[in-house]
């Protein structure tokens, strides 16, 4: 799908540069979001820093806590408070993904909108020609009424 290996889809793949502690921790100064939490995760088991009573808690020692500022932290908090600790690098630009994705949804909508519309063409001409037949049966009618006058007439 994508030609080149640093264009990757934005989101988890996307390369972020790291705050210094982070970098400290991790090994490197850019890295996907992915692999960040892996390290992290790899740090936490390595020095048992899971609370023991409450699995999802986390005990943080002096790295941690410089990273995410906090004593404690469970284990679903640690993506936000992350989120502190890294930013977008200028290589992936998210902007040009996105108007590649407005203008295929445009394209998308716009042929909806055109299949929607013939939809409601062929339902006015399905009328159309209903109310071309009810008035067809209406004229013949009239004209057997006309004739069955000028038979009774007649007689």
């Amino acid at each position: 799908m994508y030609q080149e290996k640093d264009q990757r889809m934005p989101g988890f793949n996307q390369k972020l540069e790291l705050s210094p502690a982070l970098a400290k921790l991790c090994g490197q100064k850019k890295l996907e979001r992915t692999q960040i939490v892996k390290k992290i995760w790899a740090h936490i088991k390595k020095n048992n820093l899971q609370d023991s009573k409450d699995r999802r808690q986390i005990n943080n020692d002096q790295k941690l806590r410089e990273i995410f500022g906090q004593q404690k932290m469970g284990m679903m908090e640690m993506n936000s408070l992350l989120s502190k600790s890294v930013k977008q690098t200028g290589g992936n630009n998210n902007n040009n993904n996105n108007k590649n994705n407005n203008k295929n949804n445009n394209k998308k909508n716009s042929r909806r909108n055109r299949n929607n519309n013939n939809r409601k063409n062929t339902n006015k001409n399905r009328k159309d020609r209903q109310n071309q037949k009810g008035q067809k049966r209406q004229q013949q009618n009239r004209q057997n009424q006309k004739k069955s006058q000028k038979r009774n007439q007649r007689r």
